[in-house]
This record gives C-alpha cells, sequence and structure tokens, in this order.
C-alpha cells in the first residue's frame, strides 16, 4: 500500500496529529547529528531527496510555469497514454484543488457542481475582491504581496467549467482519435497552454513589483531555499491558512478538512466527486515517481531546491 497511496493521504485519514511528520523516528543521538552535520544520499543529484508532500507542493506551484511541457511526464508504460497527458490531467487537479480550497474555506452554499462555478463567478469576476484579502493578509504571513489580477474572461470560465465536467467524468470532451490525426501534439500543446493559462488566472500570479520587500517575497516564490518556502508557495497555502509552525502540509489541512466534510453527510455531493478525482490523479502521480524509476518527471525537476536536511 505504501507504493500505491501517499504515506500523508492515509495519515491525514486516519487523523494523525502532524499527518507530514517522518513515521520512521530516529534516535535522538542520530537526529541531532543529522541536523548540526547534515547528510548526502550518494545515489541522488543533489537537491532531488524530497518527500512527496514537499514534491507535490513544488509541483502544484510549477505547473504554472511557462518551461512546463504537457510532455514533461512521459515515460513507456506510465499511466495516461505513457505519460503523456498526465501533465495536462495534473492540471486539471491543480485548477479543481484550489478552487474546492477556495470554497471549502469560505461560506459555504451548495456543493453541486452549479454551486460551484457560481462560487468562482463571484470570487474571480470582481477584481477588487482579491485586491482586498491582499490589503488584510495577517501580519507575519510569508506569502508574497505583490499587485495581482484575479478576475475570469467569458472564455476562461467556459474553460474552467470545461476542466470541472472533464475531471468529474475521467475524460476530456470534444476530444477523439480523428481530432488528434492532423498533429496531435500540437492538440495537446494547446489543451496544456490553456489549462496552464486559466491555472495563471486562478492562482493570481504577480504582474508588477517595484518596492524591495516586494522582490524579496518574489526571491522565495522563484527560488525557495528550505520546506517552509516550498510550502508557501503551494497555490492552497494562502487558501488554507498555512503558516510555518502549523502542523502538517497546506495538502494535508485540505485533506483533512474535505476528509471531515465529506463523511458528514456529503458523500454523494459533486464536491466529494471532484475531490475524490483530484485525490485519485494525485496518487497516480505519487506511483509514477515510487513506481517508475525511469520517469522523466523527476523530484529534482520539478523543486529545484536544495535542503540541507
Amino acid at each position: 500500500m505504501s507504493r500505491a497511496l501517499p504515506p500523508d493521504l492515509l495519515r491525514a485519514a486516519r487523523g494523525v496529529v502532524d499527518p507530514d511528520d517522518n513515521p520512521f523516528s530516529l534516535s535522538s543521538a542520530m537526529e541531532q547529528l543529522l541536523k548540526d552535520q547534515g547528510f548526502a544520499e550518494t545515489h541522488l543529484h543533489l537537491g532531488a531527496a524530497l518527500d512527496f508532500p514537499l514534491a507535490w507542493a513544488a509541483l502544484m506551484r510549477a505547473m504554472v510555469r511557462l518551461e512546463m511541457k504537457y510532455s514533461d511526464f512521459q515515460s513507456p508504460g506510465a499511466c495516461f497514454e505513457d505519460g503523456r497527458n498526465l501533465g495536462t490531467w495534473l492540471l486539471h487537479a491543480g485548477v479543481v484543488r484550489l478552487v474546492l480550497a477556495e470554497w471549502l474555506f469560505s461560506v459555504r452554499r451548495g456543493s453541486d457542481l452549479q454551486d460551484l462555478l457560481k462560487f468562482v463567478g463571484a470570487l474571480w469576476g470582481d477584481t477588487s475582491n482579491a485586491d482586498h484579502q491582499d490589503r488584510t493578509t495577517t501580519h507575519g504571513d510569508r506569502r508574497p504581496r505583490v499587485r495581482t489580477s484575479s478576475r475570469l474572461d467569458a472564455v476562461q470560465r467556459r474553460r474552467l467549467s470545461l476542466a470541472f465536467s472533464e475531471l468529474m467524468d475521467g475524460r476530456w470532451r470534444g476530444v477523439s482519435q480523428s481530432s488528434l490525426a492532423g498533429d496531435p501534439h500540437q492538440q495537446l500543446r494547446n489543451r496544456f497552454a490553456q489549462l496552464r493559462s486559466l491555472y495563471r488566472s486562478l492562482i493570481r500570479v504577480p504582474r508588477l513589483v517595484q518596492t524591495r520587500p516586494e522582490k524579496d517575497q518574489l526571491r522565495i516564490l522563484y527560488a525557495p531555499e528550505n520546506r517552509q518556502e516550498v510550502f508557501v508557495n503551494d497555490p492552497i497555502a494562502r487558501v488554507v491558512r498555512w503558516r510555518p509552525e502549523t502542523s502538517g502540509s497546506p495538502e494535508t489541512l485540505f485533506t483533512t478538512a474535505a476528509l471531515a466534510y465529506i463523511t458528514h453527510g456529503n458523500e454523494q455531493s459533486d464536491f466529494a466527486r471532484l475531490f475524490w478525482q483530484v485525490t485519485r490523479v494525485r496518487c497516480l502521480f505519487y506511483r509514477h515517481l515510487v513506481q517508475r524509476p525511469l520517469t522523466n518527471a523527476r523530484p529534482a525537476m520539478v523543486c529545484p531546491v536544495f535542503l540541507q536536511h
């Protein structure tokens, strides 16, 4: 089971106090020695020894970068057409995951698909809403405070609705073998680019920086140097109110809250269906890393951060 499901998912479902804590404890003397002197795993590239919660948080932010390509996860025998479509489904999961987190940690009104889409229209349809959130950030929050734009146009809203429907059904709509016969790579590139543009709009990617503090915050965004800075860059960290002193990662806070909502009489809701689809995609990505040593999706590529220990 440890090779099929991420440990943090199982531990969050069991109600473990710190689901992201290392379940394999060391002696206090050995743990202190490693903290003082660090360690190296000689069979790995520097920076590649990441646990899955850290790699997942880094991936959820990295998916907005223009350097990411739909084919980055391609590998013979991998899920979703030899991994060729895995990147696009990961974008589906990232988009829906962010919307579900926003809805879950706000005033909830209805949990079917149409209610969720109406919620999106209310939250991302007014730029003053995002500006207000940035101005009222809690003191001590290390999330980058930069000028942002969060308004979705009509085309983006249609793409979002399509992404919700496709993830819920587990298949793409309007895509057939005949439509991919001309230039399948171009079709996949276009689909990936459109979803990435939507994801960037939802995350509110910075547009302009002017002051020195804003530039310092952008350093954390684009060149994180430790575990806390990777987690604070997770798009849902702001939503679930994650802080460096918080027990658990942004993902486990989201998962714990979602499971609590689902198990209180909402098992058949559209929210539950979408959450489980996001969870399935995450589990498939976990297996893609753990069970496939020849995969192209190496954690070192996903998260270019060097950790001391």
